[in-house]
């Protein structure tokens, strides 16, 4: 029976195992280290998975299933002819074909895994993961952030000289991006803030070179046909992997038997991506505020995932941090490596079982509040995010109305003020004795473990009822009938001032705030907006302005402070298009020189 470690990614997975004191990476049916994250159906129905579904992706696009790793947690359905899948069971048949192939390959059958996750994923996405392990047929030893896989694998890749200071790691793959500040001494490795997007990755890159072409060819892309689509994807991807080598890359599609050509240089792929490019940049300065350290404390970049590989991603990272970065050979294997690596550590094997490492809370995690004056239900945050796990922290809450017997709690995961926004773990119920005066207070303790799973106790402080239970997540996708009851609410609501644009312009900007601030900011974000809701609500013309005057002076103060921008405010990517004419204008009046030499000697 052998434990294995999977690399569940969105464009590419593979599998690894720690084999007499080194990690290996296992090989597939076709020989290759990593297997496409695709699952289809071929003419008669049956499922393909791996290199064939890949291939069929462009020509059997509607019978093709592939970045569903995306919609994890969710209710997509995928439907593939006549056939109807879940983001879990996609998930689940790539899985069963790794574990096939690995086992074929140890000559003994895979019953445990630990897989790897982005570290931005929420507990949905985690359960998800967990459930297509088990209807594959193996259970999860453990669940391990990406980018605290790619840190254990370099960790044992250097050795006795070992890792010492802060690093920031770029795990940037197919389709998503984590970023994680890490501080790392002798034999232990401590996540100190993570940030991230689950839906950028690589293929934005293509799609936003398929934009490009497309409207340099005077076509519309949402307009064309799947097939087509498709086919002008997978040719924006070998652009920009012909662009990792070369200086250009021609661009050709056929269409209804019209050519359409584009030659793509390095300088149009960087303004054709410059927004993807500043979405990382944003990604990055939220983890360095998140860690509360200056970017001269980073000791080095660690570069993971596929889309690192990329030069222009690389010359994009360098300009940030006015240092050269550049990416090992092996960066696409970084997080297979380190998920076999934690496998050594699972089964206690030699010096690699005395490694320490330690992860954070990726989500805040809270219950809904409100008191006697607003109607608004607040997250009340008990374990903020990038605590250190395993962590248990508690708070205290009161009734609120006198000789209540009973309170009710909901529990959220997430950033946003309103707790209604976050996503909803579960809920839970106290009876309360309350004192003499009418008073109750209800202590609220969360306990959060390695693996992502939360206990949750109450206790009655006035008397002596206790709690205690384990939340587990549930889908917070909304049914039918919430939905169109959401939608009466929402057309039944009266116009009045609170609705007015810019005082919506402005509860969305502290809402922001409050899913970047620490806690204490947070919870002087709250009071200032409570102090304006408070106003908006009583409708009073007067009392707004001179509310709506106090709360910009407090958001101002408080945007400079939480969100000091780590980098410089200059344009990277103007700097950088100077940077690349410079070098193109080099290397073309080179040549003209090597030429007229040439032509010298001929005379």
């Amino acid at each position: 029976m052998a434990l294995v470690g999977i690399d569940l990614g969105t464009t590419n997975s593979l599998v690894s195992v720690w084999k007499g004191g080194k990690v290996e990476l296992l090989k597939n049916s076709l020989g290759n280290l990593m297997t496409p994250s695709v699952v289809g159906l071929n003419d008669d129905g049956n499922v393909l998975v791996g290199e064939v579904a890949r291939q069929r992706r462009v020509s059997h696009p509607d019978l093709t299933a592939a970045e569903f790793k995306r919609t994890m947690g969710t209710e997509t359905i995928y439907n593939l002819g006549d056939k109807a899948f879940s983001s879990e069971d996609l998930s689940a048949f790539l899985l069963r074909k790794m574990i096939s192939d690995a086992s074929e390959q140890l000559g003994e059958p895979v019953t445990e895994a630990v897989i790897s996750v982005p570290a931005y994923f929420d507990d949905n996405q985690r359960e998800a993961t967990k459930r297509a392990a088990q209807i594959a047929g193996i259970s999860v030893k453990r669940l391990i952030n990406e980018p605290s896989a790619a840190v254990l694998y370099s960790q044992w890749k250097k050795g006795n000289e070992g890792m010492d200071g802060i690093y920031l790691v770029v795990d940037f793959g197919g389709g998503t991006l984590d970023i994680s500040v890490v501080d790392c001494f002798e034999n232990i490795i401590e996540i100190i803030a993570v940030s991230g997007d689950n839906q950028l990755g690589g293929k934005d890159f293509d799609h936003a070179i398929a934009l490009d072409f497309c409207s340099k060819c005077g076509l519309t892309f949402s307009q064309l046909s799947n097939v087509t689509r498709q086919s002008i994807l997978w040719a924006a991807e070998n652009v920009k992997k012909t662009l990792s080598t070369a200086d250009s890359a021609t661009m050709h599609i056929l269409i209804n038997n019209k050519s359409y050509e584009h030659i793509y240089t390095n300088e149009e792929l960087l303004q054709a991506t410059a927004e993807v490019l500043s979405k990382i940049k944003a990604i990055i300065n939220d983890a360095i505020n998140g860690a509360k350290i200056t970017t001269d404390r980073i000791v080095d970049i660690i570069l993971v995932g596929g889309s690192c590989k990329m030069p222009l991603v690389q010359r994009y990272l360098s300009a940030l941090f006015h240092r050269t970065i550049t990416a090992d050979d092996d960066i696409d294997y970084y997080v297979g490596y380190g998920t076999g690596v934690l496998t050594g550590i699972i089964k206690r094997e030699g010096e690699i079982s005395d490694i320490v490492m330690t992860d954070v809370c990726p989500f805040s995690l809270g219950v809904g509040t409100s008191n006697k004056e607003h109607t608004h239900f607040y997250m009340s945050v008990i374990i903020p995010k990038n605590t250190i796990l395993p962590t248990s922290k508690s708070s205290i809450y009161a009734g609120l109305v006198p000789f209540q017997k009973r309170i009710d709690f909901e529990i959220f995961q997430g950033e946003e003020m309103h707790a209604k926004s976050n996503l909803s773990l579960g809920t839970f119920s106290l009876d309360v004795c309350p004192n003499e005066n009418g008073d109750t207070l209800v202590e609220v303790t969360f306990s959060y473990d390695i693996n992502g799973l939360l206990e949750v106790r109450a206790k009655d402080l006035y008397g002596p009822n206790k709690l205690e239970t384990t939340i587990l997540s549930k889908n917070s996708q909304l049914t039918e009938e919430e939905v169109a009851t959401k939608r009466a609410a929402m057309n039944n609501e009266m116009v009045l001032e609170k609705d007015k644009e810019e005082n919506r312009s402005i509860m969305a900007w502290a809402q922001r705030l409050h899913a970047q601030a620490d806690e204490e900011n947070k919870q002087r974000i709250i009071t200032v907006i409570r102090h304006f809701a408070t106003a908006l609500e009583n409708n009073d013309i007067i009392n707004i302005a001179r509310a709506k005057k106090y709360v910009l002076q407090q958001l101002l103060q408080l945007e400079i402070l939480i969100n000091r921008n780590h980098f410089e405010d200059n344009d990277i990517i103007s700097g950088m298009l100077s940077d690349m004419k410079v070098e193109r204008l080099t290397k073309e009046y080179s040549n003209i020189d090597s030429n007229d030499s040439d032509m010298d000697d001929k005379e």
